[in-house]
């Protein structure tokens, strides 16, 4: 298994905080969430780790990085362009997918890991709680997320005034194997991705009833996309 970090963005909500540095090195607690995922990724036995940069690229270096690759379009593309700046490793390997923002436990690196199929999202099932912290108005920045019976899902990304359409929220990590790489690329071939984000993405790949598993994440994580996550998950998370 390996993995492939997306650091390309600026988080242009992160403001003064990205100024002089991509937001994979912002800090919580003094330590930034680049290695935060190195640790877990590590700690999974996953050591084939590749980033994907574009804005500030020259600050992102680390001995335990394997791969550098450059999305030179940064500032006018979307996640989806970056993730195909690292296709020949995604024809080849399996690989653990990670926004750069964020950050995780082990358990669902393994529970992704663990899963039999081609493409596999994680989900926070305990979104509602971190929400209501982080925002006064949380459904104006939740988004639907509703899985199926069997665990697949149904829908995602789209805006929502109803908690019944949100059974959890995509937290930015996703297993994609070989065979589900060459399903992702034939419809990308089709496409113009310039700017399409990974949820759009993933309900494109539902509309062309491309099986997309999900698993269920109940430990501490997080996404930074302001100052005040910063502030947040300093304060009130044990991390």
């Amino acid at each position: 298994m390996n993995a492939i970090i997306l650091a390309a963005g600026r988080g242009s909500r992160l403001k003064n905080l990205t100024d002089e540095i991509p937001k994979c090195l912002i800090e919580i607690n003094k330590k930034s969430l680049l290695d935060r995922q190195l640790e877990v990724l590590n700690s999974c036995n996953i050591n084939n780790i590749s980033i994907v940069k574009g804005y500030k690229a020259e600050k992102i270096s680390d001995k335990r990085i394997t791969n550098y690759f450059y999305n030179y379009s940064w500032s006018e593309t979307n996640m989806v362009y970056s993730l195909i700046c690292a296709n020949k490793l995604l024809k080849n390997n399996y690989n653990i997918i990670t926004y750069s923002d964020i950050f995780y436990e082990k358990n669902i690196i393994s529970k992704l890991i663990d899963s039999k199929d081609d493409i596999v999202i994680s989900y926070d099932a305990n979104y509602k709680d971190l929400w209501m912290r982080r925002s006064k108005n949380p459904l104006s920045d939740l988004e639907t997320f509703v899985v199926d019976n069997n665990n697949y899902l149904v829908e995602i990304g789209k805006k929502t005034t109803s908690y019944e359409r949100i059974n959890g929220q995509y937290m930015g990590l996703i297993k994609i194997s070989p065979k589900g790489w060459l399903l992702i690329e034939d419809i990308l071939n089709n496409l113009d991705y310039r700017n399409l984000d990974m949820t759009s993405l993933l309900n494109i790949l539902i509309e062309h009833n491309i099986k997309i598993k999900t698993v269920e994440n109940s430990d501490k994580w997080g996404e930074v996309d302001t100052p005040s996550d910063v502030f947040l998950y300093e304060n009130e998370f044990e991390i």
